[in-house]
């Protein structure tokens, strides 16, 4: 099963989080931006109609992100975005790698 499943993942505290998402980027009226974690692509998907360039990053190729590695090592050049969002993916690290990651 599908654990980004509409009924089983995106339940009403989600929505909150994709709101508060979705406005924090678009209030920095971003060029460019990365995406880390990309879980059900909700936010990916309407951000994509609002920013002209937006890659995708994370771990599990299942979800066909633009660029598939891990967060402890990411491959881009530093201020190739204007914005990164990485919402909802922090938290799965264990704590020794949390600092190295941010």
């Amino acid at each position: 099963m599908d654990k980004y499943n509409f009924q089983r993942y995106v339940y009403f505290s989600h929505w909150i989080s994709y709101w508060y998402q979705i406005n924090e980027v678009l209030e920095l009226k971003p060029e460019s931006l990365l995406v880390i974690g990309i879980g059900d692509r909700i936010v990916v998907d309407i951000l994509e109609k609002e920013i002209s360039e937006i890659k995708t990053f994370d771990i599990d190729e299942n979800l066909k992100p633009d660029v598939i590695g891990s967060v402890e090592n990411l491959p881009f050049k530093d201020n190739q975005f204007d914005v990164i969002l990485c919402a909802e993916v922090l938290e799965h690290l264990p704590f020794e790698k949390f600092e190295k990651c941010l």
